[in-house]
């Protein structure tokens, strides 16, 4: 409680280095297992995250109990908590849907439904889960949507304010309940986030529209990554540190805009308020 008052963000015991690196490499292979799912689409699919997309890979560092296959899928379906109406590591079982064990991960793929029709960026998730205790979601935004274009706002060509720390949030709370149904002691969480398509966007408030924004902040950087380590036992208390500490540098690329910690703090309580 005293790291979570003074900002900083707790730890277990020491962090492996060749978790990291282990972490890394399961990213590098799902990377290339979305790849080849996308790469029969059209040029123009939705699926292909046209404008940009982020990854979120996390790893349990430390004792949990390894599942096989099929019960880790079960793990998944039932330890996931919908928080915003379409949570990470969301399962449909309808076809063609459903997760599949592909090279020794359960995998997830949101691609056309079966009438080869899509959806917006949001709402194509691709992510794998091993029973290694690693995972891997990759989203398009929000921001390219069809809702953000309803408010007149062209895909490819804006970022809220408000809905990374959301976006983020959820993706680690997911991974800690899953870590908890795994039984995970005294081990910590590895968070890794990168955001790509950001050159050419401006800040927005599309997730709040209580929140105001006066000037324009633009970005000129294209791709932002950040890695951070946490105690599982500290979660969910100590979220709000993790997020600020990973998405402070990210806002700043946007003309030095200053991400307000409290705007961090109530989007997560708001958050985490909710359970559909």
């Amino acid at each position: 409680m005293r790291s979570i008052m003074s900002g900083i963000v707790p730890t277990a015991a020491a962090e492996t280095p060749s978790r990291r690196a282990q972490l890394v490499e399961f990213e590098d292979a799902a990377i290339g297992r979305w790849e080849a799912r996308v790469s029969k689409l059209p040029a123009d699919a939705a699926p292909r995250f046209l404008y940009g997309h982020y990854d979120v890979g996390l790893a349990v560092d430390g004792a949990f109990n390894v599942k096989t296959l099929s019960e880790l899928r079960e793990i998944i379906a039932t330890a996931v908590r919908n928080h915003s109406g379409w949570p990470p590591f969301l399962t449909l079982n309808r076809a063609p849907f459903a997760p599949k064990p592909i090279d020794g991960a359960v995998e997830f793929w949101r691609g056309p439904d079966s009438d080869g029709s899509y959806a917006e960026p949001a709402h194509h998730d691709f992510w794998r889960v091993s029973p290694d205790g690693l995972l891997f979601t990759r989203r398009g935004y929000q921001e390219d949507g069809g809702y953000a274009q309803e408010m007149g706002l062209a895909p490819g060509r804006f970022f809220d304010i408000n809905s990374a720390s959301r976006r983020l949030g959820e993706a680690i709370l997911e991974a800690f309940y899953i870590a908890q149904a795994l039984e995970a002691a005294d081990a910590n969480l590895i968070c890794h986030g990168r955001w790509i398509g950001l050159s050419g966007r401006r800040l927005t408030t599309l997730g709040n529209p209580n929140r105001t924004l006066f000037d324009k902040y633009d970005a000129e950087q294209n791709t932002y990554e950040a890695m951070q380590t946490v105690a599982l036992h500290a979660l969910p208390h100590a979220l709000p540190e993790v997020i600020y500490s990973m998405l402070a540098p990210l806002y700043e690329l946007f003309e030095f805009f200053r991400l307000p910690k409290r705007l961090v703090e109530e989007e997560l309580a708001s958050l985490q308020k909710n359970v559909f």
